[in-house]
């Protein structure tokens, strides 16, 4: 009797650990992996601390990344985000959402995200440019890469060492709600020297505005 005694006992202990292990293991599911895209989304919010509600604004697919890598651009009256989600074994899983901030008064709020996989070493990385525009003023958005040479003495100079534009027309914008919102991927050299801004330009090709892109992000993708 006091044998089998110690089977059950053993029985019931190795039970419990079982179970306690797989209780860790969906605990860490529900945490890092989730059912679909839009629920990823709202799990890499949260980590932002974006909380209000929001829309997918468009979204594209980046197999240069992951063969089931997707980038989501969101927004609402108060931001613009670019969140990206990856389809797993067992779930799409996500980081952050890249937020810019779009409550100041200003004709466009601009931000920049960087993709890489790290085990490539061709000397380039996917570039997304997004934002939003304010102003019925402006028709078209520039986006500015500068290469400095050497120290200035205006910072007006600085628009003199140009070494890329992108240029995002209207006719590109997405309209929603009275105002617009753009999206634009390409293909960069890598080059930690380079410095971005956003120009805004009227129907007479005026410049009306521009400024540094302070919102510029870089994710790594190991796989």
């Amino acid at each position: 009797m006091k044998k089998k005694r110690l089977v059950s006992r053993r029985h019931r202990a190795l039970r419990n650990i079982a179970i306690a292990v797989l209780v860790i293991l969906l605990t860490r599911y529900v945490n890092l992996y989730s059912l679909t895209p839009m629920q990823a989304i709202e799990q890499a919010k949260e980590r932002s601390g974006i909380f209000a509600p929001t829309e997918v604004v468009t979204y594209c697919e980046v197999p240069e990344m992951h063969r089931f890598h997707r980038l989501y651009m969101i927004e609402n009256e108060n931001t613009v985000a670019l969140t990206n989600t990856v389809l797993q074994f067992i779930g799409w899983t996500t980081g952050s959402a890249f937020a810019v901030d779009c409550t100041e008064d200003r004709p466009v709020h601009c931000g920049a995200m960087a993709l890489d996989r790290s085990r490539d070493n061709d000397g380039k990385h996917l570039a997304f440019y997004y934002g939003r525009v304010d102003s019925s003023s402006v028709e078209r958005v520039e986006i500015v890469e500068i290469v400095l040479e050497k120290s200035l003495t205006y910072p007006e100079e600085r628009f003199n060492y140009i070494t890329d534009t992108i240029n995002i027309p209207r006719s590109e914008w997405i309209e929603r709600d009275g105002y617009y919102l753009f999206f634009h991927e390409m293909t960069e050299e890598d080059n930690p020297d380079a410095q971005h801004y956003v120009r805004c330009y009227d129907d007479a090709d005026n410049l009306l505005y521009y400024e540094f892109i302070n919102h510029h992000y870089s994710l790594s993708v190991a796989n």
